[in-house]
């Protein structure tokens, strides 16, 4: 489900930083999917806002978040090797969510 309105683009000095709202039934996963190819790469996004998200599994409506550059993480949705990494870091956070 795409949401145009909730993508923006703030220019702030030489670096542009992309921003999503989360929405009603979207999750971290759907904002992973939709920037980045594969909902595995939810846990960047979780890194990136972890001083403002306390549970990535419940982010309230209405929370921005910044969407880190891919290069940072070495994201790559083609790329099985990056695919593991993030789902193995995602067993690690929610290992901890659970404790």
């Amino acid at each position: 489900v795409g949401y145009p309105n909730a993508m923006r683009k703030v220019v702030m000095t030489d670096t542009e930083v992309v921003t999503d709202t989360i929405r009603r039934g979207v999750f971290l996963t759907n904002v992973s999917y939709r920037h980045y190819g594969h909902k595995a790469f939810w846990v960047y996004i979780y890194e990136e806002n972890s001083h403002i998200i306390a549970n990535p599994d419940n982010v309230p409506v209405g929370t921005v978040v910044v969407i880190p550059p891919a290069e940072k993480y070495g994201i790559d949705a083609t790329d099985t090797t990056a695919v593991n990494v993030a789902l193995e870091k995602a067993e690690v956070i929610k290992r901890l969510m659970r404790q």
